[in-house]
């Protein structure tokens, strides 16, 4: 097992930077669009009425109002849940062409879809950078006291960082590349090299965990696209509604999903994207959790198919005793909680504190 870091972002991280949680996506939205707040209010309504219990996140959200959108929406249900919802009293429910045509304007919701996905581009570009250093480093620096001497890197006399580290998140913003690039000054590999013009992303440099440090994006983000050729290309100029790259290749749309449906984590390149997650879980002594609430399946999944008694599981987060005492039945790493979150001004004590713990 290696001496690397394993640094898993969930949303709480970008927070202190300006972006918005999943859960405060939609109230940020419909403050910014409130001619949707009455739709959306009836949609979020509806499902509360019948039986959903789980947090209407940005994820929920944007699963709903494709629903809602959808050409065909009976077919969009046996999608996303198979059998299960035809299963309903139909007294109580009806198929999802029904629904629409019934109660849910179909225009309405794919305008809503179009202005949401926008909104989530906008607030991911326009994080502040002037944080990036106040949010970071202390986190970097701290986790480098658990690693042995021998493995952690001196940053212009500054902070260490481990010499091997792979980050990984589910968010959709630059953030951590932005701060790799401006502060840390070390290359990292991201899954995509330059091929004829374009920066298109290639499976086959994840297969080797190596030494040096990977940042990779599971749900993808805001500057990868998809060609209607299938590759998948990494461009900062894009930008929703247009048709071809600068090259001229045709675009599918962005390589970006709200995955509350399982297909679309079995779409490329996102099962590329989480063998290389799952092979990090297996090698890495340490893994790290910041700002994560543990609701996504596959990466719990994943924890608990991949951790071993020899690992510590870091959790820091505002509820990690809380997220603590929910996983650790789950996985068989060593969980370790840290109440707190990224830009607190003792989010490093915090963190050193538990290291001998």
């Amino acid at each position: 097992m290696r001496d690397r870091l394993l640094l898993f972002l969930g949303a709480g991280a970008s927070a202190p930077l300006g972006v918005p949680t999943n859960e405060n996506f939609m109230d940020d939205f419909l403050h910014a669009h409130p001619t949707y707040s009455d739709f959306w209010t009836d949609v979020r309504g509806r499902a509360l009425e019948n039986g959903y219990s789980r947090q209407v996140d940005l994820e929920a959200a944007m699963t709903s109002i494709r629903f809602l959108g959808a050409e065909d929406r009976t077919d969009y249900l046996q999608e996303a849940a198979g059998i299960a919802p035809f299963l309903q009293n139909p007294q109580r429910s009806t198929t999802g062409m029904e629904i629409v045509e019934g109660d849910f304007d179909s225009s309405t919701a794919r305008a809503m879809t179009e202005e949401l996905e926008r909104f989530v581009r906008e607030k991911c570009e326009h994080l502040d950078p002037r944080k990036l250093r106040d949010v970071y480093d202390p986190l970097l620096d701290s986790l480098s006291d658990w690693h042995p001497p021998k493995s952690v890197h001196s940053i212009a006399n500054r902070i260490r960082i481990p010499s091997s580290l792979d980050c990984f998140t589910t968010n959709y913003d630059m953030a951590f590349e932005t701060y790799f690039a401006k502060h840390i000054k070390q290359t990292y590999r991201d899954g995509f090299q330059e091929e004829g013009g374009n920066l298109v992303f290639k499976p086959e440099q994840l297969r080797d965990l190596g030494d040096g440090h990977r940042i990779l994006h599971l749900h993808g983000s805001v500057e990868m696209i998809r060609l209607q050729d299938g590759r998948i290309l990494k461009e900062k100029t894009w930008s929703i509604g247009r048709t071809q790259t600068t090259t001229y290749d045709a675009i599918e749309g962005p390589a970006l999903i709200y995955p509350m449906l399982e297909k679309e984590l079995a779409r490329y390149p996102f099962p590329q994207l989480m063998a290389a997650f799952q092979e990090s879980v297996r090698a890495t002594q340490l893994l790290a959790f910041v700002g994560f609430s543990f609701r996504d399946l596959p990466i719990l999944r994943a924890l608990q198919d991949g951790t071993s008694s020899e690992q510590k599981l870091v959790i820091i987060s505002s509820s990690a005793r809380q997220v603590a005492k929910q996983i650790q039945p789950r996985v068989r790493a060593r969980v370790i909680p840290v109440v707190g979150h990224l830009g607190e001004s003792d989010i490093a004590t915090k963190i050193r504190a538990e290291q001998n713990a």
